[in-house]
């Protein structure tokens, strides 16, 4: 434990005065930490109800800033991360107007810090450490309410780093920490093999045969939806990149109509999927798709 010099039952000093350790019983039990430097005043909640511990807590806090200082690195413990992600957002939030970011990809964002703030909302950007973020892997885990993959917090540190190199970009952060590596597991998606794409259309095709001569209606609807089927099986799109198609973004080579049905492509133009514009090559069946819708 480090010298403490008493100066009331509440109010404690270290290090010739420049810590302070202090509390205000009415308001909170919880020790706070106090310093000063570059003319600036910065305080740190130790969390601890008892002097001893919070001492400890305390000293460590006041070492790390002194040592900070002494090798020229900014240090200021009041830019924390939750305003680093605020700045961020807004940050990326001002990019659409020109498409470099977009509103699906800053609601991911808010997903992901609901999340994350349980642990980083309160740390400076400076204490966002190697060592810390190994701390925030084990309470991640712990907090979760289901076993969560290696991808998951690969996705979590993605914003984590994202957010400290606008910070860093800004002043705030000398040089962004070094990230855990995660060992990812990259596995081939999994697609329909040749069977189940083979029972899907069957059934698929039964469904829209036995509403046929009774429900019009439903008929059309069905088919429609078998059309979808088709569509995503051979364009090799996802759901949502499926949905936003439109009839422009679908273009048909002009020699589809001199080769073989099962030779025939199509082009689906993908202007915001997961993997941001692409075009997709669609094979006979996406043909067929068209056709029927």
């Amino acid at each position: 434990m480090i010298s403490l010099t008493k100066q009331h039952e509440n109010r404690y000093t270290a290090y010739d005065g420049t810590l302070y350790l202090e509390r205000r019983p009415q308001l909170s039990p919880f020790w706070q930490a106090r310093t000063s430097f570059q003319s600036k005043q910065t305080t740190k909640s130790t969390k601890c109800a008892d002097l001893r511990a919070a001492s400890d807590i305390a000293e460590k806090w006041y070492l790390d800033i002194r040592y900070r200082l002494s090798r020229g690195e900014v240090v200021d413990a009041r830019y924390t991360v939750a305003r680093a992600y605020r700045n961020f957002l807004t940050w990326q939030r001002s990019l659409i107007v020109t498409k470099e970011s977009n509103e699906k990809k800053c609601k991911r964002y808010e997903d992901t810090w609901n999340v994350l703030k349980g642990f980083f909302a309160d740390l400076s950007v400076q204490a966002v450490t190697a060592s810390s973020l190994e701390a925030f892997r084990a309470w991640r885990l712990e907090k979760a309410k289901r076993t969560l993959s290696a991808k998951t917090i690969h996705g979590d540190h993605i914003l984590i780093r994202l957010v400290l190199k606008r910070a860093e970009s800004q002043g705030h952060l000398k040089a962004v920490p070094t990230f855990p590596t995660l060992h990812l597991k990259h596995v081939s998606p999994d697609w329909f093999d040749l069977e189940e794409y083979r029972q899907l259309v069957k059934t698929s095709r039964s469904r829209c045969a036995a509403v046929k001569e009774k429900n019009p209606h439903h008929f059309e609807e069905r088919m429609e939806l078998h059309a979808f089927i088709l569509m995503m099986s051979h364009g090799c799109i996802r759901v949502d990149e499926c949905l936003q198609l439109r009839w422009a973004d679908c273009s048909e080579p002009t020699e589809n109509k001199r080769l073989p049905f099962k030779n025939r492509t199509i082009l689906l133009r993908i202007n915001d999927g997961k993997v941001g514009a692409r075009v997709a090559l669609g094979m006979f069946g996406a043909v067929q798709a068209l056709t029927l819708l």
